[in-house]
């Protein structure tokens, strides 16, 4: 591309209205995100934790400390307050945040004792985790704030195409190097590559944000709601909060509970490579891709919660599929789990935190978003402890459970089938009596 038509783009970007040219930004900088999370998170943080002679229970649990860090969100809007401006804040946080996953990359690579290698990465891993939750609720509520109610799930059904259908390419392609890299013996050369590759996004992060407008009506929002403590309580007496704090925790608990150690398993018992795993990854996030729209216009039209309620219901299938999951069928079977997944994450992904915009007033969103992000967080930590243990067990008795020969994993995926129908049951019985509200998007 020729310099002058480059900078006629970039003037082309600047004379559009100060919204649209926001929720555009808002969607680049959520796909630069995307790839990030991609090469910190499942199969490559995996390999990266296995490099350093961890155990698989072990593995699934240091791979969840970012569940746990979500507690920190309960800081998010003190610190907020004290700042001048969010886009600014945000800019800080995440960046430092992203500079450390790149240590991580390279911190099994270095030099040090074995045994200090899983501790420096825990807690390198919670730094970075802590650094982007506090800040999340803010980013969240700041650039959401340009998208108008009842367009939003159609938007963030739009914004999620675009992250699924480039994550998917970025996804393959990596997957692909490291597997190449690991095949020849040079695993090392793999990992470093993602570091590299991080820090290549993290930059395009930084423009997509800095392009981004700035919300001063949100920030004023956010200095005149309550303190921590106070806003603890004025949440906790709102018995409709509670409700939807209830439906995030069924689901985060049971969804950690299993798929913290499902990648463990797809790699050392069923005999999966990352390709394969990247490949099914691939065919879900098409057919999320083509649903997606659709989705988006059932959450604008019935509302989040009974949107993700019928996520939930797809995810219950999935996981009760799973259950019969071995060596001989793992790698069928996983690959008709992440079709019937990419139906339930659909809702699911954004709607979560989109339903807490139909029941709490705008002054109070980053205060309860902080609340809630921070229990659900903590349960879904505690969810990967509780399947933790069990899978412990279950593999010191032989992989044998309530007198079956079982694997551990098959366990871990009933017990999440059937705490997701609880949580189904609850959503529709109760959370969605509740009453919701709604608020235009800010003009200034």
């Amino acid at each position: 591309m020729k310099l002058q038509d480059f900078r006629r783009r970039l003037a082309g970007l600047k004379d559009l209205d100060d919204n649209t040219r926001t929720q555009w930004t808002y969607i680049a900088e959520a796909a630069f995100e995307y790839f990030i999370t991609l090469t910190v998170g499942g199969t490559f943080l995996t390999l990266l934790i296995k490099q350093m002679g961890v155990s698989d229970a072990l593995t699934g649990i240091i791979s969840s400390m970012t569940t746990l860090a979500l507690a920190m969100q309960l800081f998010s809007a003190s610190f907020i307050r004290r700042r001048r401006s969010i886009r600014s804040s945000v800019l800080f946080m995440q960046t430092a945040q992203q500079l450390l996953y790149c240590i991580l990359f390279m911190l099994p690579f270095l030099p040090l004792p074995a045994a200090v290698k899983p501790i420096l990465f825990t807690v390198l891993l919670l730094l970075a985790s802590t650094l982007s939750n506090i800040i999340t609720p803010v980013k969240f509520n700041w650039l959401n704030s340009f998208v108008p109610e009842d367009k939003r799930g159609v938007f963030t059904a739009h914004k999620e195409m675009v992250s699924l259908f480039t994550g998917l390419i970025y996804n393959f392609v990596m997957s692909r190097v490291v597997d190449h890299f690991a095949e020849n013996g040079h695993p090392d050369i793999g990992l470093k590559l993602c570091a590299l590759v991080i820090f290549i996004f993290m930059v395009f992060h930084v423009v997509s944000l800095l392009i981004a407008r700035d919300a001063p009506k949100v920030m004023e929002d956010i200095r005149q709601s309550p303190p921590l403590l106070p806003a603890i309580r004025e949440n906790f007496s709102n018995p409709t909060f509670f409700k939807v704090l209830v439906f995030a925790l069924g689901w985060n608990i049971f969804c950690c509970l299993f798929s913290s150690y499902q990648t463990v398993f797809l790699l050392q018992d069923v005999g999966a490579s990352t390709t394969y795993i990247a490949v099914t990854g691939i065919v879900g996030s098409l057919i999320r891709i083509v649903v997606s729209p659709a989705m988006g216009r059932y959450s604008d039209k019935h509302g989040f919660a009974r949107a993700c309620r019928l996520g939930l219901t797809f995810a219950a299938v999935a996981y009760g599929m799973l259950a019969f999951q071995g060596p001989a069928n793992g790698k069928v079977l996983y690959m008709l789990y992440q079709i019937i997944m990419a139906f339930g994450m659909a809702t699911v992904s954004g709607g979560m935190l989109n339903i807490l915009f139909e029941y709490v007033e705008a002054r109070d969103r980053v205060g309860a978003m902080s609340i809630y992000c921070s229990l659900a967080g903590f349960g879904g930590f505690c969810g990967t402890l509780a399947g933790g243990a069990i899978l412990d067990a279950i593999q010191k008795a032989g992989n044998r459970f309530l007198g079956m020969s079982v694997y551990a994993q098959q366990v871990l995926a009933a017990i999440g089938c059937i705490g997701l129908i609880a949580t189904i049951l609850y959503g529709k019985y109760v959370l969605e009596k509740a009453p919701r509200i709604g608020r235009p998007v800010h003009k200034d």
